[in-house]
């Protein structure tokens, strides 16, 4: 792994090994310290990831945040061909905010395409705006085969607003795609299925 403590305040993530709480599954730990100079800024790369064909990749982590769950920690992950912040060029997902988590994880998952075989890396950017508070970690990073190349890409305008006074709908609107995983032009969609915690 490698990291780029771009805040300059000699506070950033580190390798830590729990061979004893593996079924926290946290075996292999990365962890973004709270600074009390700086708001989070650093970066963590895996090792050089090679992709031998084009198309759609899935990402799997579990990421966590601990010691206060009033102010969130945050996280935004990208790939890109070389292990520093500038070499990060394809967004896997946006700024993920990570309550105090840690005794109950949930595995993040997040959909990337990459137009030619090659040699990649995962960026993970800890982001978090407020100075002091707070601590990140990842764990179990796993990249696989994802959607088949013929598939809609995601959709786009998202947004979604809540039932007036509370009550318990909402409206949802969105831009279906008109390109695949690739970027080819599709013809038709004839369905588009709305998922709330993997019901639909």
């Amino acid at each position: 792994f490698a990291y780029a403590d771009v805040n300059g305040d000699k506070n950033t993530w580190r390798q830590l090994w729990y061979p004893t709480n593996a079924a926290l599954g946290c075996g292999l730990t990365c962890d973004s310290p709270a600074s009390s100079k700086a708001s989070a800024d650093d970066w963590l790369f895996t090792p050089s990831i090679y992709v031998d064909k084009p198309g759609c990749y899935l990402l799997k982590l579990c990421a966590y945040g601990w010691h206060d769950n009033k102010y969130p920690t945050s996280l935004e992950a990208f790939i890109g061909d070389g292990p520093t912040p500038d070499d990060m060029f394809i967004e896997v997902f946006p700024t993920t905010e990570y309550n105090d988590t840690y005794y109950n994880r949930d595995t993040t998952y997040a959909y990337f395409t990459v137009e030619e075989a090659g040699i990649y890396y995962l960026g993970l950017h800890a982001n978090w705006p407020r100075l002091g508070t707070g601590s990140l970690g990842v764990s179990r990073i796993e990249v696989v085969d994802g959607l088949d190349d013929n598939c809609p890409a995601k959709v786009t305008d998202l947004t979604v607003v809540p039932g007036e006074n509370g009550a318990l709908k909402a409206n949802v609107e969105f831009t279906a795609p008109a390109v695949n995983v690739m970027g080819n032009t599709i013809t038709s969609i004839k369905t588009v299925n709305v998922y709330r915690d993997g019901v639909l």
